[in-house]
């Protein structure tokens, strides 16, 4: 099972520019929004006032001043050094000022508008709030960029490549199931669910009627393996790992084995036994290494089922 949510890479966290509030909400978390639409208005807390006067003064004068070193300068009552000093004093103020400019505040309230349309996502804030400088307002997430997060068994995550083949079910009796493609397959486990994380991507069109947050089944096709089948009652476990007895001289032999795949039926082996030889499919839970044991019709490794 997975969930569907958007890509990392088309996701936009927007941040609270400078001191200040929330002036005005204009969207709700989960609403579809269009590229250029308002979102949220803030407002200039009183010291980002009194620092946009304090840069906007410092520009003015800044300005001012070169002037009249330049004026000073050609009637050669300034030197060169006052005149670079000057000229270096208005070149500061400006780029205060482009950097006021920048996060919104050259203006009592800024308005935050979509860069691009899609879903306004991780929204938790109310009219009056005053967020910390930095701090994410909103998430905006691209409605057409989804993917599915999955969790897979970590022995069969090394069987998965990027590629793959998926079928995703929106429920057990889905007649049409949306086709995707693996896009990544991660190496580490995660430590609350124990599994490995994977996700599948999905095309615009087929992502268009589905809802942010939905679960969804996720069918992977496996390369192929080559191994011998097995019954899978033939098949037992212990301490040291898979293991099942095979017959050769009136006598059962314990052989470890390396499963691949399994079955309620079946299980495929990649090692430990080889074509032709007889393996115990019943009884076998009390059987010991080469102790006698009879054949009753036997099963061969890779072969039927008895």
């Amino acid at each position: 099972m997975g969930t569907l949510v958007a890509a990392q890479s088309r996701a936009r966290v927007l941040a609270m520019p400078y001191e200040g509030t929330i002036a005005a909400m204009a969207v709700h978390d989960g609403e579809r929004v269009r590229a250029g639409q308002s979102l949220v208005t803030l407002a200039r807390a009183p010291t980002t006032d009194v620092a946009t006067a304090q840069a906007k003064a410092a520009l003015t004068f800044a300005t001012e001043d070169l002037a009249r070193m330049k004026r000073l300068h050609e009637l050669q009552l300034a030197s060169n050094d006052q005149l670079a000093a000057a000229e270096r004093t208005l070149s500061d103020a400006q780029a205060v000022w482009r950097a006021v400019e920048k996060t919104g505040a050259a203006t009592e309230t800024t308005i935050l508008h979509a860069p691009f349309a899609g879903i306004v996502t991780s929204l938790a804030l109310a009219v009056g709030d005053r967020p910390a400088v930095g701090s994410a307002l909103l998430t905006l997430a691209s409605g057409t960029d989804l993917v599915v997060q999955l969790g897979v068994e970590p022995e069969d995550s090394t069987s998965l490549v990027a590629g793959a083949s998926v079928s995703l079910f929106r429920r057990a009796d889905d007649p049409a199931p949306i086709a995707a493609k693996l896009l990544m397959v991660g190496h580490a486990m995660d430590v609350n669910t124990r599994l490995v994380n994977a996700v599948v991507a999905l095309a615009p069109k087929a992502a268009s009627g589905l809802t942010l947050g939905a679960t969804l089944e996720a069918h992977i096709a496996m390369p192929p393996r080559r191994g011998l089948l097995v019954p899978r009652p033939a098949l037992l476990e212990d301490s040291q790992g898979a293991y099942l007895f095979t017959l050769a001289n009136g006598k059962a032999h314990l052989r470890r084995v390396g499963v691949l795949a399994e079955t309620a039926d079946q299980a495929l082996l990649g090692n430990g036994i080889s074509e032709q030889e007889l393996v115990v499919v019943g009884g076998n839970t009390g059987l010991e290494d080469d102790v006698a044991a009879a054949e009753s019709p036997a099963t061969n490794a890779g072969e039927k089922t008895p």
